[in-house]
């Protein structure tokens, strides 16, 4: 069986500890906001009917909760993401810091 330390995604158990006390409703809707309600990879939108899309911790780390640490992610895409978490966490790093730059166009 696939499960606990016989599942290649085992991480020592770390899918078990506590989120960050400022992972709230607020910061949820906050991050649901400023991503459009829409995945930040694939580009699927929350369209009311269905379990809103949650935000995803692209280092994996349930206690970084900075706005640069968080995106967007319908349910099928934050799936995917459990699998080859270190080239997840950079294609979302870069996707975070392209989407949610304050620099202008051209660089700093």
């Amino acid at each position: 069986k696939f499960e606990g330390l016989n599942h290649p995604n085992w991480q020592g158990g770390i899918s078990f500890e506590p989120y960050g006390a400022e992972f709230n409703n607020k910061l949820k809707l906050y991050i649901r906001q400023r991503d459009n309600f829409t995945c930040q990879f694939c580009g699927a939108v929350e369209n009311g009917k269905e379990q809103n899309f949650g935000p995803h911790h692209i280092d994996y780390n349930k206690k970084n909760n900075s706005d640069l640490n968080l995106i967007l992610l319908c349910h099928s895409c934050n799936a995917k993401a459990n699998f080859g978490r270190e080239k997840w966490e950079l294609c979302f790093t870069v996707l975070n810091e392209i989407q949610h730059s304050t620099y202008p166009i051209g660089g700093i």
